[in-house]
């Protein structure tokens, strides 16, 4: 009975659902034959209007049909999308953006066709990019591209890659761009009738992008291949005139930019503009003021854009001012300057507002008046400060690159405006201003990242699997970078390339959903006063910064109390001393002298002493060095007339990248550590087979810098691997590698340290590049030291110092770096690497420990005399801040002074007691 019930109970249910399908099927079969027919209208070989809206009908009954009998039917969903597409080519945005939505919905309903789901967010995304709703079209299109990953068999890839490289070229992120534009070329069917159409179209979208990297060989090798496609010629031509001209080329520029034909287009004024500046650079002023009345005509028939009409006063000043005629120059700024802000044109008024300082400073030259010094000035911080929103507002490639490419000359007028107005004034308001300007300039990148990491670093959990992908990714891009400096074979490397585009692409779009998160967590930028800076340094340390310009050089000192500006001359005297110092302590030659001495002691007397009042009481200095100033150890400069005592045997000193790393107290916690703590890596002990077949030489010392290879966190020999260092670098307080490294000046993908060859005929294998040690996670780690040549040398970049290894771990997170500036001898690195090992376990800081270390190896009656000469011992410096020890002091003073009372107390406490007993 109970079976014959369960049996029933589920014949029932069947029953209904088969007999209410069999009676929907003749709304559903219809539904699939108006389906068909729609298709067949929206298909067309020769769309009209009457098939669209024959189409748009057809497609609104499919969905009318299904809404009840089968809404979660796939045919529901395509027809809405499909719906919305026509009513998208016709314009009608709102209505098809509609459309899109009720897709978006289907798909959440019955959730059966992620291909369809993608297609709704595609087309969603399209919609409003071409209603100028960036952040709705980047948000859909980038859930697109999510969607899209691994399913190489959707529709539209090539469109949706298309689609998110215009957006992202549109606001000036080329890099991002171009990314998108070869992966959507990738995806172009060869077979396709129109692909070579479509081919030259993502190639010219990428030659532009290179272009506006400054990539301009790639770019003109694009173009060239170009010139045959009838279409793009003329865009073509135009833009390899724009190239010559950015690559310094001005004749091969007009030779392009004649062959031209002029058409109603945005792209013709800025290029009359571009040829307005080639013919004021050849000084010739009526060429000039022809391709300037030219634009401006232009311009005004197009609608007259205010970015143009801007550019055009501009040149007009610039040919004005270049014909002494100040007057008419500055009216022309104040006409440009009308209708523009930071939102609609921040490069054009950066440079009028720049050109506005000059004509200031050629009229206060020309009178002395001091009203135009200081207009000058303003004008020039107006200019800093606009360049500084454009870096932290406009995250995007051309931002970054005029950025980079306008610093150097900015900055530099500003410390040379600032300081006439500082000398002729002494205002106090002169000295803050070029605190600030240094402190804008110098390190800002560094800066930016530490600030970004940190925000990471206080993410909740539920981000830190994200935080890990973009670690593997950045992983994967620094690895595919490496290897191209290794693979010879043309189909490997073109392998490598398309592997690193869309590595990229993946990274990117990574970090714009971390960028989302850590925004809401972010604490806005600033710039310390010279008060509050001063307010923060330890009584016991002196920071002295300077800044190096064309005609001089710059030096701020800073103490808790006092402050002091003034300027080097940048003279022969000082150019020829500054490079035969250098020269002679880069040299280590057997049995000769140092040859250094001399200039050494002029050094001093340039740099050093005429402060030596002010920073007297200081035990300790710490050097913001700009240009040739990076490669000269300040502690190996001779104080006394006989040349043997050093400015060593004064300070503590240390080195940084800006005022801002001095006031964020970063200090290496490792006074005491045990070894323990240590961690190190020591590959070239002794040359075996393998060793023998990279060329590279033994370093039979570096195992007793390691701890002897006594302690468990010690890789020495064959354990001094590439992968045992990426695996435990992060591990301990202190890493420590002794190796062979490489400061490559003209290119930093191609600096390296080596580590073990476990196979040596793998570069790879055991080379650790530059480009892998940014993404290191090292927030555990307080010191790096890294006794291995040159890793403290690199590329100098303007306002960022020497873009070195030593840089690159301090990016990857250490509190603190020991690197060494040149190749010194194996033996002697030791003894000052084991001596600065046991100072740092009797408690001292590291700046003091490293002070002790050389001067125990210099005192050292051992050591034989040649290796006591600075080309020897002076290589390690240290970077990083300084350990407050005045304050530890304080406490010690103050914890005796209560014992101290406390035994008076009790003494007289005692004493009484007494006396009252005895009476």
């Amino acid at each position: 009975m109970r079976n014959a019930a369960l049996a029933y109970c589920l014949f029932v249910p069947i029953f209904l659902i088969w007999n209410g399908f069999s009676q929907s099927s003749p709304e559903i079969e219809k539904a699939r034959q108006v389906f068909e027919k729609a298709e067949s209208y929206y298909n067309s070989d020769y769309p009209t209007d009457r098939s669209d809206s024959l189409a748009l009908i057809l497609y609104r009954e499919v969905i009318e049909l299904l809404t009840v009998q089968a809404p979660h039917l796939s045919i529901r969903g395509d027809a809405m999308i499909k719906r919305g597409n026509i009513l998208q080519g016709r314009r009608k945005l709102a209505n098809a953006a509609t459309e899109y939505r009720n897709a978006l919905v289907w798909f959440d309903q019955s959730g059966k066709d992620s291909a369809l789901y993608f297609q709704a967010c595609l087309h969603l995304g399209s919609n409003f990019y071409n209603g100028f709703k960036i952040d709705s079209a980047r948000y859909y299109l980038e859930k697109a591209a999510a969607l899209a990953i691994d399913k190489p068999f959707y529709p539209d890839l090539d469109v949706l890659y298309n689609s998110l490289g215009a957006m992202y070229f549109q606001s000036s992120n080329y890099l991002q761009a171009g990314n998108y534009f070869k992966k959507a070329r990738l995806l172009l069917d060869p077979n396709s009738p129109d692909y070579k159409e479509t081919y030259n179209g993502f190639s010219n979208n990428i030659a532009i992008c290179h272009a506006a990297l400054d990539q301009y060989d790639e770019s003109l090798n694009i173009y060239q291949s170009l010139l045959k496609d009838p279409y793009l010629k003329n865009r073509v031509l135009q833009n390899i005139g724009h190239l010559f001209f950015a690559k310094g080329n001005p004749d091969s520029a007009l030779y392009w930019f004649n062959q031209v034909q002029a058409v109603q287009s945005n792209s013709i004024v800025r290029m009359y503009h571009e040829m307005a500046r080639i013919y004021l650079d050849k000084k010739k002023p009526e060429k000039v003021l022809f391709y300037l009345d030219e634009a401006n005509r232009l311009n005004q028939s197009l609608g007259e854009s205010p970015k143009e009409r801007s550019a055009n006063f501009l040149l007009r000043s610039r040919l004005a001012f270049n014909q002494a005629d100040f007057k008419e120059a500055l009216e022309f700024i104040e006409t440009g300057l009308r209708g523009i802000n930071e939102n609609n044109a921040p490069l054009v008024l950066f440079e009028l507002v720049e050109l506005k300082a000059d004509i200031n400073a050629d009229m206060y030259a020309a009178t002395k008046l001091p009203v135009y010094l200081e207009t000058s000035v303003k004008a020039v911080l107006q200019a800093i400060e606009t360049a500084s929103n454009i870096r932290k507002t406009y995250d995007n490639d051309e931002a970054k690159l005029f950025f980079n490419n306008n610093q150097h000359r900015i900055y530099h007028k500003a410390a040379e405006l600032i300081y006439e107005w500082y000398l002729t004034t002494n205002l106090p308001e002169a000295m803050e201003a070029f605190f600030k300007v240094e402190e804008q300039y110098k390190g800002s990148v560094l800066n930016d990242q530490l600030r970004v990491s940190g925000q990471r670093a206080a993410m909740a959990g539920d981000f830190k699997p994200l935080l890990q992908e973009e670690y593997e990714l950045k992983q994967s891009m620094a690895y595919y970078s490496s290897l191209l400096n290794t693979l010879k074979e043309e189909e490997e490397i073109s392998r490598i390339e398309k592997e690193m585009v869309s590595t990229r692409v993946a990274l990117s779009r990574l970090q714009n959903r971390l960028l989302s998160t850590s925004e809401k967590q972010a604490s806005p930028d600033s710039v310390l006063s010279l008060e509050e800076f001063q307010t923060s340094l330890q009584n016991n340390l002196a920071v002295l910064s300077f800044l190096q310009t064309d005609s001089g050089l710059f030096r701020l000192v800073i103490t808790d109390t006092d402050s002091r500006l003034d300027r080097i001359p940048f003279d022969g005297k000082l150019k020829e001393n500054l490079q035969l110092y250098i020269e002679a302590i880069h040299t280590q030659e057997e049995g000769v002298r140092f040859k250094g001495s001399r200039s050494g002691s002029l050094l001093y007397q340039l740099l050093l002493a005429p402060v030596e009042d002010l920073i007297k009481k200081q035990e300790k200095c710490t050097i913001l060095a700009d240009g040739f100033l990076h490669l000269l150890p300040f502690e190996a400069l001779p104080v006394d007339a006989d040349l043997t005592t050093y400015f060593l045997d004064r300070k503590m000193i240390s080195y940084h990248m800006s005022f801002a790393q001095v006031g964020n107290k970063r200090i290496p916690n490792v006074q005491g550590l045990a070894d323990s703590s240590w961690i190190s890596f020591a590959p070239f002990q002794e040359a075996d087979s393998n060793i023998r077949q990279t060329g590279l030489a033994a370093l039979p010392y570096s195992e007793e810098e390691a701890g002897f290879g006594a302690d468990p966190g010690s890789f020495v020999k064959t354990a001094a691997t590439k992968e045992n260092f990426l695996r435990y670098a992060g591990n301990k307080s202190i890493l420590h590698i002794a190796s062979h490294a490489s400061s490559n000046k003209d290119e930093t993908g191609n600096s390296w340290i080596k580590f073990y060859p476990v196979n040596p005929d793998s570069i790879l294998g055991y080379t650790l590049f530059l480009p892998e040690i940014y993404p290191l996670q090292l927030k555990s780690t307080e010191l790096v030291i890294l006794s291995a040549c040159e890793s403290a040398n690199g590329i100098a970049a303007s306002g960022e110092g020497l873009l070195s290894l030593s840089r690159a771990f301090l990016y990857a997170g250490s509190n603190g770096v020991i690197a060494s500036l040149w190749k010194s001898e194996d033996q002697v690195t030791a003894y000052i690497i084991r001596s600065f090992r046991t100072e740092l376990q009797k408690g001292n800081s590291v700046e003091a420990a490293l002070q002790a270390a050389k001067q125990e190896f210099l005192r050292d009656p051992a050591i034989p005399v040649q290796f006591k000469q600075p080309n020897y011992w002076a290589h390690l410096i240290y970077i990083g801040n300084c350990a407050d020890e005045s304050a530890g002091l304080d406490w010690i003073i103050f914890g005796s002074l209560i014992l101290a009372f406390m035994l008076v107390m009790s003494f007289v406490y005692f004493r009484n007691r007494s006396s009252s007993s005895f009476n």
